[in-house]
């Protein structure tokens, strides 16, 4: 994926911007932050030959329950666990298309439900947490349609890059925006609580997303 790509998804999706953290700082009378002088950076410092040394390297509490298809990895930066999806744990694909006042749209895979990504404010619509967002890889973003992806990929292959506003040939379509067309879908999740989010790319855009499953669920 380019760094264009990227970029665009995460505005799309809206996903959280910050690391929870276990660790609470001391507070001393006056309301300030009690740091340790030989940790002023709180949770990391320079040792002896300028690498880095955590505070914290090691986890300080247990990991959390697991999560079919994720992994938890303690954060030592920030004192957490965070949740990696090596792969999707189920599949991302749209399960069909309807149409509202807007034109044509997506809809999303089962079990998603929709939410108001500017009244989350750019939170977990789970957790409710400014999480660690993560975008995934292959298998977690595309089109429906396989002739924008066709084409889309063609013109990247052929070094002639696709903006917000290019516009495209594709064959039995003409003239299409990949970049906006209503069959674009992506996905990511958040590393806090491992809810899944999914939108689509037309305008205006639709958000969806759906709870963590645990890993021992029927």
């Amino acid at each position: 994926m380019t760094d264009r790509e990227e970029n665009a998804v995460n505005q799309q999706l809206g996903l959280f911007t910050t690391t929870s953290t276990t660790i609470v700082p001391a507070v001393d009378e006056a309301g300030r932050v009690d740091r340790d002088p030989d940790w002023a950076h709180a949770t990391w410092r320079f040792g002896p030959g300028r690498e880095i040394e955590y505070r914290h390297p090691v986890p300080t509490s247990p990991a959390p329950p697991p999560l079919l298809g994720g992994k938890w990895h303690w954060n030592p930066l920030v004192p957490g666990w965070h949740l990696d999806y090596p792969e999707p744990p189920l599949s991302l694909a749209p399960r069909g298309e309807t149409r509202d006042r807007f034109g044509s749209r997506l809809l999303p895979p089962p079990g998603f439900i929709a939410f108001d990504r500017r009244r989350h404010a750019g939170r977990c619509p789970h957790c409710r947490s400014a999480s660690g967002g993560r975008w995934g890889g292959p298998g977690w973003h595309g089109w429906s349609d396989p002739r924008v992806a066709a084409a889309f990929a063609a013109e990247e292959a052929a070094g002639r890059r696709c903006y917000g506003l290019t516009k495209i040939e594709v064959s039995e379509l003409g003239l299409v925006n990949p970049m906006t067309h209503y069959t674009r879908w992506g996905a990511g999740y958040c590393a806090v609580c491992g809810a899944i989010s999914w939108n689509d790319f037309r305008e205006p855009s639709s958000a969806y997303f759906r709870s963590p499953t645990p890993l021992d669920h029927p």
